[in-house]
């Protein structure tokens, strides 16, 4: 983002940005999404991405219920938390 500060004014919809906006296309991006004709574009409130990450079984980070933690990180190997 910081790279186009020169194409402004710009807005931001749901993490999706928008350079050089006149206030009319301001009015007819709000119509547009009300009538959901950017679903493709933009999506709904919340959503940082649509698309879906495939680990590999060999690449696993071996994530733990926390409630079956017992101990601190392994990072932290026996030194206090800053």
């Amino acid at each position: 983002m910081s790279g186009r500060l020169h194409r402004g004014p710009c807005l931001q919809v749901n993490y999706r940005y928008r350079f050089r906006v006149t206030p009319q296309q301001i009015d007819e991006l709000i119509d547009d999404l009300r009538a959901g004709k950017l679903s493709d574009e933009i999506p709904a409130h919340g959503t940082l991405a649509t698309v879906r990450q495939h680990i590999p079984a060999d690449r696993h980070v071996g994530a733990q219920d926390p409630d079956d933690v017992t101990s601190g990180p392994a990072w932290l190997d026996g030194k206090a938390a800053l």
